[in-house]
């Protein structure tokens, strides 16, 4: 399935344009600056190899004109573009984002436009698709550096090769799971069925598209598609397992957490308890 650029990531080197106005001047010729960097926990934990930190130190060893000094923070590319907006002069030099919010930091006044040789180069490292969705009238703000593919895992003794091509062909065979509760990931039925969200991906004025006959022929679709016995929505499932006597079991041993199962009632541990017993 081809990946949706509207969900685009992208990381935002806007400081790299201002470290004029980022640093104090040193007598000796190298400039001093000190640069706030976010990113998620994961791109930054010692278990996934320290990806930001290392990153960083090799841009300070090609940058030897620069005396740099780095200051780490938390935020994941969902809720980023909500803490710089809120206060762009306090926040992050540099940080990732979901693309969709690049309205969100211009409104704000909290994203600078890359122009000149920043331009060109991402220009030329990603095809026109992916750099048309971090641009908003003519304006380039962002540095593109991933894209939200989707991937289907699916169990080869149930499914052969041809039965993945219809969604309809693997609920006649086996059960289908899909992120059905996740807003990024439903629209693409209506995507798929003609709608649109501004125009072609670029067109904010032209809003969302998601009325008419063909968003209710794919409403229609969801509903029966929820109601089908094959279909499992993954979020509600869990939700079902970590409310069930088996998980609360577990609770109960690690936290103490009285359960609410009539199933465990008679377990002689909780019946015991007497917090259980109040």
């Amino acid at each position: 399935m081809k990946h949706n650029p509207k969900h685009l990531l992208a990381f935002l080197l806007a400081a790299l344009l201002l470290l004029g106005a980022s640093g104090c001047g040193g007598g000796g010729g190298t400039e001093s600056v000190r640069l706030m960097v976010w990113s998620p926990s994961e791109d930054q934990s010692k278990d996934s190899g320290e990806w930001l930190q290392k990153c960083c130190n090799k841009f300070v060893a090609q940058h030897p004109e620069w005396n740099l000094t780095f200051v780490y923070g938390v935020a994941d590319e969902a809720t980023a573009a909500d803490a710089i907006s809120q206060d762009p002069t306090a926040s992050a030099d540099v940080f990732m984002y979901a693309n969709d919010r690049i309205t969100t930091l211009t409104d704000a006044q909290a994203v600078a436009k890359l122009g000149g040789k920043y331009r060109d180069q991402v220009l030329a490292d990603c095809s026109e698709a992916i750099a048309n969705s971090v641009t908003m009238d003519g304006h380039l703000y962002g540095v593109p550096y991933t894209t939200n593919t989707w991937f289907m895992y699916y169990d080869k003794r149930v499914f052969f090769e041809e039965d993945v091509q219809s969604l309809e062909a693997m609920l006649e065979k086996g059960v289908v799971s899909f992120p059905f509760t996740n807003s990024w990931y439903l629209p693409a039925f209506y995507f798929g069925n003609g709608c649109t969200l501004f125009g072609d991906g670029t067109q904010e004025e032209l809003g969302a598209d998601f009325g008419g006959e063909n968003a209710a022929a794919v409403t229609d679709y969801l509903v029966d598609l929820i109601a089908n016995p094959h279909f499992v929505v993954d979020a509600v499932e869990l939700a079902v397992y970590l409310g069930s006597a088996e998980a609360q079991k577990l609770r109960y041993e690690l936290r103490s957490v009285i359960p609410s199962s009539v199933e465990l009632e008679n377990d002689p541990v909780v019946a015991a308890d007497p917090v259980f017993v109040a």
